[in-house]
């Protein structure tokens, strides 16, 4: 599920690259993502650029995050 993230909730990545008391870490989340893997919930939340980071390919595709958690459904499937 994607949802919109509240206030005061800091993004992630942002927070493992440069910590929790670095300004940088500090990143107002934009995005949260909710799945469930073996039963446990798991809450990822995205700043803005770490978002377009985690949807955009090397080779400059997108493949957003609606698209990835289909994937991970079973619904769609890669043109490999």
């Amino acid at each position: 599920m994607i949802i919109r993230t509240p206030r005061g909730v800091w993004c992630d990545y942002c927070r493992m690259r440069w910590g929790a008391n670095d300004a940088r870490g500090q990143e107002q989340a934009v995005w949260s993502i909710r799945s469930v893997r073996h039963g446990k919930v798991i809450n990822r939340h995205y700043c803005f650029g770490c978002a377009k980071e985690a949807q955009t390919w090397h080779d400059g595709t997108l493949w957003t995050f609606a698209e990835q958690l289909e994937y991970a459904k079973g619904i769609q499937r890669l043109d490999v």
